[in-house]
């Protein structure tokens, strides 16, 4: 449900603090993969595509 795919999106901003700060650049390129399939599943790809950026900039 569109609620979950919130929840999800949330613990992945989480995350993605966490790793940039104890400098996990690895863990952090699966972190925005999973938030680019979050995206892609809520039909929405700008935002897919901003975090698809931040993948490939790792």
């Amino acid at each position: 449900s569109l609620c979950d795919f919130r929840k999800a999106i949330e613990f992945y901003l989480k995350a993605e603090e966490i790793f940039e700060e104890i400098g996990q650049k690895h863990y952090l390129k699966i972190v925005y993969k999973n938030i680019v399939d979050v995206y892609e599943k809520m039909n929405n790809p700008e935002k897919a595509e901003e975090y698809k950026r931040k993948a490939e900039e790792i």
